[in-house]
């Protein structure tokens, strides 16, 4: 089946804020990184602050594509998103900063896409490159043919590369730096800027996390 979860990390956020901005609270029930990225745990946990980074943890996607969550969360500071899915082999580290989508990296089917200039990725990558065909590429992997649009009830503004395009940001296809397989890449920038890698044991395998409960106030009544 292969292993997937969701990581949101949020800087300079406390716990109680970063789930107040969500409209939810702690449940009063903890426990561990790896019970909360299986199904054994209900819904989303948060981290105490760890090196100024707060984490909330979601053994799904529904947090990753909550976007107005993400916003709240970055308003008056910025947040990483991290998303793995190894049953295709899919990984992906977005930035949201005060309230805006600002850079995305995502390595699906073999492929290492770049939305915007995120910070040490030049370091990380052989080259890159641009044009209609990678925009049509990247379509070809995030979203259904246009044809089948209105039967899913898909909204093709919420494409990355339509996403980008509203930005004005760039769409690039980059090539992984030699000896490093594509999807390197994408976990590598969420590390190095968090110090959190997925696959490895670190400070947030040792944390007690807490489980928020279900949503109980509209999230927009949190942010002033």
């Amino acid at each position: 089946m292969g292993f997937s979860h969701t990581l949101v990390a949020v800087r300079d956020l406390s716990p109680d804020e970063a789930a107040a901005r969500l409209g939810r609270s702690p449940s009063g029930e903890t426990t561990d990184l790896e019970t909360a990225t299986t199904g054994e745990t209900p819904g989303w946990c948060v981290s105490a602050p760890i090196d100024g980074w707060t984490f909330l943890v979601d053994k799904g996607t529904g947090l990753l594509t909550d976007e107005d969550g993400l916003a709240r969360l970055s308003a008056g500071t910025r947040l990483l998103t991290f998303f793995v899915e190894e049953h295709v082999m899919a990984f992906g580290t977005t930035c949201w900063t005060d309230g805006a989508y600002a850079w995305e990296v995502l390595a699906q089917d073999g492929d290492l896409y770049v939305i915007g200039d995120p910070p040490p990725f030049g370091e990380l990558v052989s080259g890159f490159r641009e044009g209609p065909g990678v925009v049509a590429a990247l379509d070809e992997v995030t979203a259904p043919p246009p044809e089948m649009w209105e039967e899913l009830g898909f909204d093709g503004n919420a494409r990355p590369s339509a996403r980008a395009a509203a930005l004005g940001l760039a769409v690039r296809r980059a090539e992984p730096a030699e000896e490093t397989s594509y999807h390197q890449p994408a976990v590598e920038i969420f590390a190095r800027l968090t110090g959190h890698v997925y696959d490895r044991a670190g400070a947030l395998h040792d944390v007690e996390l807490q489980v928020l409960g279900p949503a109980l106030v509209t999230p927009e009544e949190t942010v002033r």
